[in-house]
C-alpha cells in the first residue's frame, strides 16, 4: 500500500466515532496536528486532535488563543516530535476538574 493511502486509512480510523474537541460536533472532522505535520509527526496520531472544520480553521487563525487553550503546542515544539511529545504529556486536554485551560 502506498504511504498516502495508509495515512488516509489511519486518519479515517482515528476520526471514526469521535467529536470535535473544541465544540463537540460530530463528523465531518479534520485531523488537527497539534504540533505540526512534518515527517513522522503526520502519522503520529498521539499528537492529533479531532476538530470540525470551523474549529480547525479557528485554531490556525487564532494561534495565540488556540495555544493558550491547549489546541496548539507551546512555542519551540512545532515540528519537533521529541519536544512535542513531552509538551503533549503536560498539556493534553484533561478531564473535567483538572488544571487544563480548556
Amino acid at each position: 500500500m502506498k504511504p498516502h493511502k495508509a495515512y488516509i486509512r489511519a486518519k479515517r480510523a482515528f476520526l471514526a466515532g469521535k467529536q470535535c474537541l473544541r465544540c463537540g460536533r460530530g463528523s465531518p472532522l479534520d485531523p488537527h496536528h497539534w504540533a505540526g505535520c512534518a515527517g513522522p509527526l503526520k502519522s503520529n496520531f498521539k499528537l492529533v486532535m479531532p476538530m470540525c472544520r470551523k474549529c480547525h480553521d479557528w485554531a490556525h487563525h487564532h494561534m495565540a488563543l488556540a495555544r493558550e487553550a491547549g489546541f496548539l503546542c507551546p512555542l519551540g515544539c512545532w515540528n519537533d516530535e521529541r519536544r512535542a511529545l513531552v509538551a503533549f504529556e503536560k498539556n493534553v486536554l484533561r478531564p473535567e476538574g483538572s488544571e487544563s485551560k480548556v
